[in-house]
């Protein structure tokens, strides 16, 4: 049993909508012993039907509506074929491996019988703007589960605890969405790659479990409402190539030096929070970093001339902070020997707390 049998008989439901289809209108032959794609196409049409299919962009059964060389939904071939899905990897498998559709102003809630396609490798709902409600709370039960993407959206909820169990979890996908709660400290227990949970209302402190995430190579926390101090523990994710904090408003201490280590980064933002202390000197061994914004803080002292190494940066934000002194040479230099784009600092009116001859844009102090 995969859907509450209340649900079957409830003419106004996804779910009667998807089991009517399936038996009076499906035309794709299924073997009575083919369980998968029963099970699967069942599934796939219950997410046609609950996030509002019909009225998709593109590749809805309505035929009005554009699909260009795509197999629309609700057609009468194989689940995984359909637009956004994928089959597996292996010559003739109707086994479904990823799940959609992205990008296709779907709106509504995701069913929680998603959570029985067990073997489903990447689920991909994201940029659709309008889906809604919670990430189904037994997501955890899905074990072959890489991908999880759902930015851009309007979702809501706190993350299920069960998304903490799944062992192959590589990417955790949930930005500009309206997510609350905490970080949980379980999120340690995961092997991310890619942990984006910016543009939401998460509160509280950065766990330092977070630290155990050494496979990372974007994780990007800005835009939300958290607190504290950046953790010690986040010292050994050496393959992260973009790394934010911006406008959380609360976090605060010093910046920490290790990420100086961190020499993939490309880009690395800290601004709009409370962040005090100098600049790490360290800063300067980033070579591959292109975008470095430490506006709105109460950062002081002078800025390093060893930032003038960042031959490939475009963008380095220094304005609103209490830094005092002379732009060093050195990175004014960028602007002619590197690809140095955007300067700015506090070095407006006559008496500036930083002069700057080579800055786009000056700010007051």
């Amino acid at each position: 049993q995969i859907s509450d049998p209340s649900l079957l008989t409830d003419s106004e439901s996804a779910q009667y909508r998807a089991s009517q289809w399936l038996i009076d209108f499906d035309d794709y032959q299924v073997c009575p012993s083919d369980d998968q794609e029963l099970v699967q196409r069942y599934i796939a049409s219950l997410l046609y039907y609950s996030l509002d299919g019909d009225r998709w962009n593109s590749c809805s059964q309505d035929f009005m509506r554009p699909c260009d060389n795509d197999i629309r939904w609700l057609s009468n071939t194989e689940t995984c074929k359909w637009s956004g899905n994928q089959c597996y990897p292996i010559s003739g498998s109707t086994k479904l491996s990823a799940l959609g559709p992205d990008d296709n102003g779907a709106s509504g809630s995701i069913p929680t019988e998603v959570s029985y396609l067990t073997e489903l490798i990447d689920i991909n709902l994201d940029d659709n703007n309008g889906i809604s409600g919670p990430i189904p709370e037994n997501i955890g039960n899905m074990d072959a589960l890489v991908g999880l993407d759902l930015d851009n959206n309007i979702m809501t909820g706190t993350i299920p605890e069960s998304i903490y169990d799944l062992p192959k979890l590589e990417y955790l996908d949930l930005n500009n969405n309206i997510f609350t709660g905490t970080i949980s400290t379980e999120i340690g227990r995961l092997d991310l790659k890619l942990l984006q949970l910016n543009s939401n209302a998460f509160i509280g402190t950065i766990p330092s479990e977070i630290g155990l995430l050494n496979s990372l190579t974007v994780l990007t926390l800005d835009v939300n409402d958290l607190s504290g101090t950046i953790p010690s523990e986040l010292n050994s994710a050496f393959d992260l190539q973009e790394l934010t904090f911006s406008n959380n408003r609360n976090l605060n201490g010093t910046l920490p030096t290790v990420f100086g280590e961190f020499r993939f980064l490309e880009s690395l933002r800290f601004s709009l929070n409370e962040f005090t202390g100098n600049i790490p000197t360290e800063y300067g061994q980033l070579i591959k970093l292109e975008n470095l914004n430490f506006s709105g803080n109460k950062l002081g002292g002078k800025i390093p001339s060893e930032l003038g190494l960042l031959v490939e940066a475009t963008h380095l934000i220094f304005h609103n902070n209490d830094f005092t002194g002379v732009m060093p040479q050195e990175i004014c230099d960028l602007k002619t020997n590197g690809k140095l784009d955007i300067l700015t600092s506090d070095c407006q009116g006559l008496n500036p707390q930083i002069v700057c001859q080579c800055c786009d844009a000056c700010f007051p102090a």
